[in-house]
């Protein structure tokens, strides 16, 4: 069984100038979860912006608020985004998302690596839109 659960309603959507993914996720345990989005189509992004939102749901049960998630965003298995969000008591971290690959990156594959470091439910969100040249 995965760590992580992605909600049903996740997408990943190709579009001639973007490539938008808006997902959601539930850590349910600790362990790696690795998920692909493949597209139908390979395409060239060359930016990236949007945010990336976590919220430690165990913390209203036990008021600890020790929850982390932490992990990569990719190309297949090159690395786009890293990232390593700690929970802060009961408020969600958001937090703003902005890069550009200067020579563009080649994008057939949209790959989730996920390092929970965790044992009970959090909730992850992200909300990208990869620009195409």
């Amino acid at each position: 069984m995965s760590s992580v659960s992605f909600d049903t309603g996740c997408v990943v959507t190709a579009t001639p100038h973007s490539v938008m993914v808006m997902t959601e996720m539930y850590c349910l345990s600790a362990g790696t979860t690795i998920k692909d989005f493949k597209l139908a189509k390979p395409v060239t992004v060359d930016s990236v912006q949007g945010t990336l939102s976590f919220y430690g749901l165990n913390w209203p049960w036990y008021k600890r608020g020790n929850t982390a998630i932490c992990g990569t965003i990719g190309a297949g298995d090159n690395v786009l985004l890293a990232f390593d969000i700690q929970g802060k008591g009961n408020q969600p971290q958001i937090i703003p998302v902005y890069a550009t690959f200067s020579d563009g990156i080649e994008l057939s594959t949209l790959r989730f690596n996920l390092h929970p470091d965790l044992t009970l439910p959090t909730d992850f969100r992200v909300a990208l839109a990869f620009m195409v040249k």
